[in-house]
């Protein structure tokens, strides 16, 4: 009955996330079509801004439907397939290249989400304020493990991150409330090398669960 009812379990759940990914891809939809009608282009960066957030969710969620385990999100998976997607913004000529390294650490639906968002918000930056004037330029998203300790961390060699740009505070504003949500510390800085360095450190927090395969 055991084995029942957590076979039963997995399926409600993964249909649950299948769902909420079906009806996240149903406001990204709806996001486009407004992008579409609007002239302004301030407006209509917001929108696209907006639509990203939303896309990360998705792949959050789309993760845990397509994995094997229900139990947490391989960060190297998540934030590997997050890359390939943010690299279509940067396929052209002039724009810088991205370069992605992931440690493989096991994250819960929480950690999951707060980190999709981060990244996104983090190499959006880098690309709007990264690119220098005289060649491509390079941006570096990697995430490092020591034990349960976690560093996060974007960095390009582009012109610098202007901090007193009237959009530099909602991206400054989100990228602090995600490090508060995980317990832990998140800046933007200038980078010693040149550029600009958005990092975000923080412990895993460890959350007792039933193993799957004691009862499989």
């Amino acid at each position: 009955r055991l084995r029942e009812g957590l076979s039963r379990q997995r399926a409600l759940t993964r249909e649950l996330h299948h769902r909420v990914r079906n009806n996240l891809q149903m406001v990204l939809s709806l996001l486009s079509l407004q992008a579409r009608r609007l002239e302004d282009k301030a407006a209509r960066t917001a929108i696209e801004q907006a639509r990203g957030r939303v896309d990360a969710l998705a792949l959050v969620h789309r993760q845990l439907y397509d994995g094997d385990s229900l139990a947490g999100i391989s960060s190297k998976s998540l934030l590997g397939a997050l890359c390939e997607a943010l690299q279509l913004q940067v396929s052209g000529p002039m724009d810088p290249d991205l370069c992605c390294d992931f440690a493989d650490v096991l994250l819960d639906i929480d950690t999951a989400m707060a980190l999709a968002l981060w990244m996104v918000e983090a190499v959006g930056n880098a690309l709007s304020h990264g690119r220098p004037a005289e060649h491509p330029g390079r941006i570096d998203a990697t995430l490092r493990a020591d034990g349960d300790r976690i560093l996060l961390q974007v960095i390009d060699d582009g012109a610098g991150f202007d901090f007193d740009a009237p959009s530099a505070g909602n991206g400054l504003r989100l990228i602090a409330g995600i490090a508060i949500q995980l317990g832990g510390n998140g800046e933007v800085r200038r980078h010693s090398g040149g550029g600009t360095e958005a990092r975000l450190e923080f412990e895993l927090r460890r959350r007792p669960a039933v193993a799957e395969s004691t009862l499989a």
